[in-house]
């Protein structure tokens, strides 16, 4: 057996910065939108699909053993990323989330982009659906309830948006390879009757 087989790595911390990171330049260079209304005296207006959209994981805390649990104190916060050593048999908590504050009137369509390079198995919240499009990143793009367009009208709302989480892993190694996975989040506005693999096509690379 391969020395590596017995040490993998599931990395999720690194890749969930960076997806932070695209989110919120997806968000920001896309989302806004000027609208000029024609109207004595006024000037126009600059919109936005949300107050702040972020990808967040649970808070975890490492035991003795190597193992992981979710961090229940009360002064745990949630995390922008966390990085995991693949042990077989122990669970990884990795539960990354979508989160958006004060999503305005605006239709947006949520999508998420899934790189899986390694064997760890994920299992998807069922609100999620695969899309067939090309992924900005090369990985697997999927739409929130179906393409179904957020719409809120509530500045201090907050919502919440579970995504996966991971597998037991096996209890023997052979099982598992190195890998990666990495996700990223885009929040971009429908456009009239533009279809949501349309929207996510036609938006440019972040």
């Amino acid at each position: 057996m391969k020395k590596n087989s017995s040490k993998l790595r599931f990395i999720l911390g690194f890749a969930l910065l960076m997806i932070l990171a695209l989110s919120l330049v997806m968000s920001g260079m896309l989302a806004k939108y000027k609208t000029e209304t024609v109207i004595a005296n006024e000037v126009d207006y600059t919109n936005q699909l949300a107050e702040s959209f972020k990808l967040l994981d649970k808070p975890v805390a490492v035991q003795e053993d190597g193992s992981y649990q979710l961090d229940t104190s009360a002064d745990a916060q949630p995390t922008s990323g966390f990085s995991y050593k693949l042990i077989p048999g122990i669970t990884i908590p990795a539960a990354p989330y979508a989160e958006i504050k004060g999503k305005t009137v605006i239709p947006a369509y949520l999508y998420l982009e899934v790189e899986n390079t390694g064997s760890a198995l994920l299992n998807f919240d069922s609100k999620w659906t695969a899309l067939n499009v090309t992924g900005k990143k090369g990985g697997t793009v999927y739409i929130y309830d179906n393409g179904a367009a957020l719409i809120g009208d509530d500045a201090e709302a907050v919502d919440v948006y579970p995504t996966f989480t991971v597998e037991t892993l096996s209890k023997y190694p052979a099982d598992h390879t190195e890998g990666e996975v990495k996700v990223y989040a885009y929040l971009l506005q429908k456009v009239e009757d533009t279809s949501a693999a349309d929207t996510y096509s036609q938006a440019p690379a972040p």
